[in-house]
């Protein structure tokens, strides 16, 4: 495969066994590793820019339909589209973050939006990674600096480095019916989390660019997505009860990208595709309030069998 550079002014974090890279380019999680084991490939530039991955996705996740949007009487516009028309993932994906404040196993990036004809409101994102012993953590703030309401829907894009045995398990109750611009016309009672022998989706075969809603919770309010290697490998993509939505897309040519390994997106989202248009889940943020989600990758290797 072909060496690449990474995203521009990339930090490594590392705490014992775990160590992470992270860029100010969208707030990208651009590689982690856990035990010696590659949970997220090191991101090329060209799948940062090409299939969003490991960035944060703000002021709104995923599509917007023609790019348009009303908010209190007033049109807003868009002119960066992708081939079907939508504007795609929001504004903050391929901006230069601030770093507020770093230290051996964390970091703190901060944007402030408002500047732009399609959405005037003068709102700061923070995007906080903190490395565990198992993994990550991280979190994503939104605080209202103006004057007037301002609608927000925010997002994760993490590609989990995967193979073709490995298998994905989920339970949500619903997931969304799009159409031929995906996107959601409905939300249905969830069919494609689960094979139609009930086994557990296995990559290899999965084609799914799907959003899921009303997710299963655990005792901690937090939502989970697993996936397990031929290993016994444990990834676990965690979100808490802000992010209401999991968007899941199964890329098997980010080679094409750059990149080594096929790659399995687990978005954390706290509004499906078109929130914006729709008005579903988007928060109505009043003048110096903040919202606050959480999310982050667990890893539990497998026992071995000692010998």
């Amino acid at each position: 495969m072909p060496t690449f550079a990474g995203l521009p002014d990339e930090i490594t974090l590392s705490l014992g066994e775990v160590s992470a890279r992270v860029s100010p380019l969208g707030a990208s999680l651009t590689e982690l590793i856990v035990a010696g084991e590659t949970v997220i490939e090191h991101v090329s530039e060209k799948a940062s820019r090409q299939a969003f991955a490991g960035a944060t996705l703000a002021p709104w996740p995923n599509r917007l339909k023609d790019g348009k949007w009303d908010f209190e009487g007033k049109t807003f516009i868009f002119t960066d589209l992708d081939s079907l028309q939508n504007a795609n993932h929001g504004l903050a994906f391929d901006r230069m973050f601030e770093i507020e404040h770093r230290t051996e196993s964390s970091v703190v990036f901060v944007l402030t939006l408002g500047d732009d004809a399609g959405y005037p409101f003068r709102v700061r994102f923070k995007v906080i990674y903190r490395l565990t012993d198992s993994g990550l953590s991280a979190s994503i703030e939104a605080s209202n600096l103006g004057s007037q309401v301002a609608p927000i829907a925010f997002g994760a894009h993490p590609y989990i480095s995967v193979d073709d045995d490995c298998t994905l398990t989920i339970n949500a109750q619903l997931q969304a019916v799009n159409d031929e611009r995906m996107i959601p016309t409905n939300f249905v009672a969830a069919t494609k989390h689960k094979n139609a022998d009930g086994s557990d989706l296995r990559f290899e075969s999965l084609q799914i660019d799907d959003c899921f809603g009303q997710l299963a919770r655990d005792s901690k309010g937090n939502a989970n997505a697993t996936v397990t290697r031929k290993s016994g490998d444990k990834i676990t993509v965690w979100q808490d009860e802000t992010f209401k939505y999991l968007m899941v897309y199964a890329h098997h040519t980010l080679s094409e990208l750059g990149m080594k390994s096929s790659g399995l997106a687990l978005e954390p989202q706290t509004a499906p595709a078109n929130a914006l248009q729709s008005g579903i889940d988007v928060y109505r943020l009043q003048p110096a309030e903040t919202k606050i989600a959480h999310w982050g990758i667990i890893f539990a290797q497998a026992i071995k069998e000692q010998q």
